[in-house]
């Protein structure tokens, strides 16, 4: 994810010759099996195209900002959408230039609702490195069901360890690289992989070289009813769904007056 998130955009755009994103997709996995089967190089995860857009269809690699899927067993890497395939492209390359640079684009995000994808490809890494795919299926009816699907985008509740980490890390972002080392005194007599699993698994922190280090682009952390919560805010996310929750408080104050 660390390299995802620092590499360049592979983009696929004009890939036409598909109409269904059922047939996308079968068409997707075919050439990854085939591939695997003929032990040819390059099926990897890092191998795979961070977006390929086909009419209105589309595939997303989903291990990367702005869309990354909650890390589960096996994991979701690759996802289909149809629907406003433009604004998947925009909103990956916007997400790719406020994270390299120090431009910052106003959106029109009267709401906070985020596209909903239809899974591919999961992965499964063993302990001795080996990958292997895991395939899902989707029905035509399900498809055409799902087109400009949408839904709520939510921040992660945080533990108050993970508050911890997170805000240390958010404030070294401001003067230097957003990352410690293992040995630091904040990590000692803590299991990290238990103890940050919410960071690490919903992508804002990753652990690797005895290094923890931030990887969210724009993450905010707030208390909001008693819990703490932590979102990416890089498209005013976290922005956009406060403002609803204190509209939402307001409007119930108004209703007992």
């Amino acid at each position: 994810m660390k390299v995802e998130n620092s590499s360049p955009l592979r983009i696929c755009f004009g890939y036409d010759g598909f109409i269904k994103e059922t047939t996308l997709r079968d068409n997707f996995l075919n050439v990854i099996e085939e591939r695997i089967k003929n032990q040819l190089p390059h099926t990897g995860m890092p191998s795979l195209p961070s977006l390929v857009i086909c009419e209105d269809n589309c595939l997303v690699k989903m291990i990367a900002q702005p869309f990354l899927i909650p890390f589960e067993n096996p994991h979701i890497i690759m996802s289909s959408y149809k629907g406003d395939v433009i604004r998947v492209l925009l909103t990956m390359l916007i997400a790719k230039i406020e994270s390299k640079t120090k431009v910052r684009f106003k959106l029109n995000t009267d709401d906070y609702q985020i596209l909903g994808f239809n899974d591919i490809l999961g992965v499964d890494i063993d302990v001795n490195e080996n990958t292997r795919y895991y395939p899902s299926t989707l029905t035509h009816k399900k498809s055409k069901k799902n087109i400009n699907k949408t839904i709520d985008w939510e921040p992660v509740e945080i533990s108050d360890y993970e508050h911890l980490v997170a805000t240390t890390l958010c404030a070294l972002s401001y003067e230097k690289d957003p990352q410690l080392n293992i040995d630091n005194d904040i990590f000692k007599e803590h299991d990290l992989d238990k103890e940050l699993i919410n960071l690490i698994r919903y992508g804002f922190v990753s652990i690797h070289d005895n290094i923890v280090e931030l990887i969210s682009t724009q993450c905010s952390v707030i208390i909001f009813e008693g819990k703490i919560l932590i979102g990416e805010n890089n498209a005013d996310q976290m922005t956009n769904w406060i403002s609803k929750k204190l509209e939402k408080i307001k409007q119930k104050q108004d209703m007992k007056e």
